[in-house]
C-alpha cells in the first residue's frame, strides 16, 4: 500500500507545466560593475576563474547576517535565491531590507515550496518599480 502511495504522488508530480510563453525575460546585471562589493572580490575572483564564489555559510545566524549585510551594501542589484522564506522575524527584517535597497534595483527569486501565507507581501514587493519576485515551483499542480 505504501508503494502505491509514493508511485501516485511520484506521478502526480510529474504533470505538464504551464506555458511559458507569456512570462517576461529577467536578465541578470553584469557582475563586474564597478562597486565596492565587486571590489572586494575582485582579487577572489580573479585568483579563482572558471569558479562560481559560492561559499556555504555553517549557520543560521552567520547566514542571516551575510544576506542582511549584502542588502545593506548593494549598490545595483542583488539577485537572492532562497529556499525558505517565512512570515516571521527574520523573513520580516528581510523584506524590510529588501524595500530599503529597492531604490538600488533588486530581484528577488523564491522557491515557493515554503512561501505559503506570503502572497500579499510578495505582491507588494513586486509592485516596487526596482523590484521584480520570480517564484519558481518545480513541481506541477
Amino acid at each position: 500500500m505504501l508503494l502505491v502511495g509514493i508511485v501516485v504522488a511520484a506521478l502526480t508530480g510529474c504533470g505538464a507545466l504551464p506555458a511559458n510563453d507569456a512570462r517576461s525575460v529577467s536578465r541578470a546585471v553584469a557582475p563586474d560593475l564597478p562597486g565596492a562589493l565587486s571590489q572586494a572580490i575582485a582579487p577572489q575572483r580573479e585568483a579563482h576563474p572558471g569558479l562560481s564564489g559560492i561559499y556555504p555559510l555553517g549557520s543560521p545566524l552567520k547566514a542571516f547576517t551575510a544576506r542582511m549585510l549584502m542588502l545593506r551594501a548593494a549598490e545595483y542589484s542583488l539577485d537572492l535565491q532562497h529556499c525558505i522564506w517565512r512570515n516571521d522575524l527574520t523573513g520580516a527584517l528581510l523584506f524590510d531590507a529588501l524595500r530599503e535597497a529597492a531604490d538600488r534595483g533588486v530581484r528577488l527569486l523564491l522557491d515557493d515550496q515554503s512561501t505559503s501565507g506570503l502572497d500579499e507581501v510578495l505582491a507588494a514587493l513586486n509592485g516596487h518599480a526596482n523590484i521584480e519576485v520570480r517564484l519558481f515551483n518545480p513541481y506541477a499542480g
